[in-house]
């Protein structure tokens, strides 16, 4: 997805709330707010917004030589998240679809996000909201059926805290399909709140899935800085599913078919999407189709 108008004050949000984080030094505030209206405009808009974010924070870390402005704010999001675990699973195990439930929290637990939240939110209240809704655009069908005859899962997370949640969405896929091999896809180096080796240990991912770092430091995924390994596995995977808002900006046209499960936060996806700011998503993208050298339908239906 190529950056919109609407992206510009959010990278701007992304900049200042970042910047500090490392540093309350205002001449370098400037002077980094300013370098980002640079790198804005040098990329002009053909370029992903999770493609400028990532240098706007590489500029961060060089001026402010701290590496993870958003280290103490992923712990905490990270332990919140933990104390949560027993009332998730008592909440999916109680409802009539707990795999539909566990989507909906996974979904719903995308909110768990630094850039986005100026202030605390209600963790149960937000799980118990989400619980309660319906996906805006539902493809858990298409997921369920591409699962079954499946033996790998590449789930690509997205951001500390909300990782919680994907575990538990993890346990309810295997315990459903126990031959299913699970593997969790982090950021290489630290990107303001994203999922790295660290927050999949503190939480304990391993324990239901095999955890490997993509080898780069952007808020998304972008395949081509990405190392041999993750290229390799998004290729073989039987299913691919990518968790919030950075991956799909960067993986939306990809060739290969894959799942996207998000909250929609902003207006920029809820336009090219065609949902709603706070709906829930499910949506299957489609492959491109080699022989015909077409594409089938990429439109998403709300369902």
């Amino acid at each position: 997805m190529r950056i919109y108008p609407d992206c510009i004050p959010c990278l701007l949000k992304f900049t200042l709330n970042a910047a500090k984080k490392a540093t309350q030094d205002t001449d370098l505030l400037r002077e980094i707010s300013l370098e980002s209206l640079r790198i804005i405009l040098g990329h002009g808009f053909t370029a992903m917004p999770p493609q400028i974010a990532q240098t706007i924070n590489r500029m961060i870390k060089v001026k402010t030589g701290i590496n993870d402005p958003y280290r103490k704010d992923k712990r905490e999001r990270n332990r919140l998240a933990m104390q949560m675990y027993p009332f998730l699973k008592k909440e999916i195990r109680s409802a009539p679809d707990p795999l539909r439930a566990a989507l909906r929290v996974a979904a719903g637990g995308n909110r768990m996000d630094s850039v986005f939240l100026d202030e605390d939110i209600d963790v149960r209240a937000a799980v118990q909201k989400s619980l309660a809704e319906n996906f805006a655009i539902d493809h858990s069908k298409e997921l369920k059926e591409a699962i079954k005859t499946s033996s790998t899962l590449l789930f690509l997370g997205d951001n500390a805290g909300e990782i919680v949640f994907d575990k538990v969405l993890i346990e309810e896929i295997r315990g459903l399909h126990p031959q299913l091999k699970v593997i969790y896809g982090v950021k290489g180096s630290p990107i303001i709140d994203d999922a790295t080796r660290d927050d999949a240990a503190e939480v304990g991912m391993e324990e239901v899935a095999e955890v490997i770092a993509n080898g780069d430091d952007a808020p998304g995924t972008i395949l081509t800085q990405c190392s041999a390994e993750m290229r390799d596995l998004f290729q073989r995977a039987d299913v691919v599913m990518a968790k919030g808002q950075g991956n799909f900006e960067t993986l939306e046209e990809e060739r290969r078919g894959l799942f996207f499960l998000l909250q929609v936060k902003c207006s920029a996806i809820a336009q090219h999407i065609g949902a709603q700011i706070g709906d829930l998503v499910l949506y299957r993208r489609p492959g491109i189709s080699q022989k015909r050298g077409g594409e089938e339908s990429t439109s998403p239906h709300r369902g």
